[in-house]
C-alpha cells in the first residue's frame, strides 16, 4: 500500500510573488525568447529598455511503500510574459539576447536547485524535510538574484558589448555542461 505523505509547490524567482496562480508561464527549453513573449506594458519613468521576469518552480512529494520513501521532485525554470515587457522602438536583436540571458540564468539555477534534490536526505518528518528543503531553495534563490544583479552590473545592462559576449559565452557553456 502506497501513501502520499506531502506534495507542495513552489512558485519563486523575480517578483514572482506577485504572479497569479493563472498567469501565462513559458517553460525554458532550447527554444529561444521572441518579442511577443514580453506582454506586460513598459512603465514609461522606467530607465531600462526591457525586462524579464524569470525563475523557478518545483514540486516534490514523498511515498511510503514496503520499500521505504521514495522521493520525487519536478523543477522548472520559467519566465512571465505577461510581466515581462519591452519598450516601444527598442526591441532588437541584441537586446533579446541580453534578456534570453536572464532567463537562461535561471534555467542555471534550477538544474542547480535539481542537482541538490538528487541527493536530498527525506530521513525525518515532513516539517524536518520542508525546513531542509526551504535553505536550500533560499541559499540557491539569493545567488540566483546575485548573478542576475552581477550580470546587469557587470554589461551594464548590456551596454558594455565585451562583457555582455563574455557572460554570453560563459552561460552558453554552463548550459552545455
Amino acid at each position: 500500500m502506497i501513501k502520499q505523505f506531502f506534495i507542495l509547490i513552489f512558485l519563486f524567482g523575480f517578483t514572482v510573488i506577485q504572479a497569479q496562480e493563472n498567469d501565462e508561464k513559458l517553460y525554458w527549453s532550447t527554444t529561444k525568447l521572441t518579442w511577443q513573449d514580453f506582454k506586460a506594458q513598459p512603465d514609461p519613468s522606467d530607465p531600462y529598455h526591457a525586462n524579464t521576469y524569470s525563475g523557478f518552480t518545483f514540486s516534490w512529494s514523498i511515498n511510503q511503500d514496503e520499500n521505504g520513501r521514495n522521493f520525487s521532485f519536478d523543477v522548472k525554470s520559467y519566465f512571465l510574459p505577461n510581466q515581462s515587457w519591452v519598450k516601444k522602438g527598442k526591441a532588437n536583436p541584441y537586446l533579446l539576447a541580453h534578456e534570453q540571458l536572464h532567463f537562461d540564468i535561471s534555467e542555471l539555477q534550477a538544474r542547480k536547485f535539481e542537482k541538490a534534490l538528487s541527493s536530498f536526505d527525506t530521513s525525518g518528518s515532513i516539517s524536518q524535510i520542508k525546513q531542509r528543503m526551504k535553505k536550500i531553495y533560499q541559499r540557491i534563490e539569493h545567488e540566483r538574484e546575485a548573478i542576475q544583479n552581477k550580470y546587469d552590473k557587470e554589461t551594464q545592462h548590456g551596454n558594455n558589448k565585451e562583457s555582455q559576449k563574455k557572460w554570453s559565452l560563459l552561460i552558453q557553456q554552463k548550459l552545455s555542461d
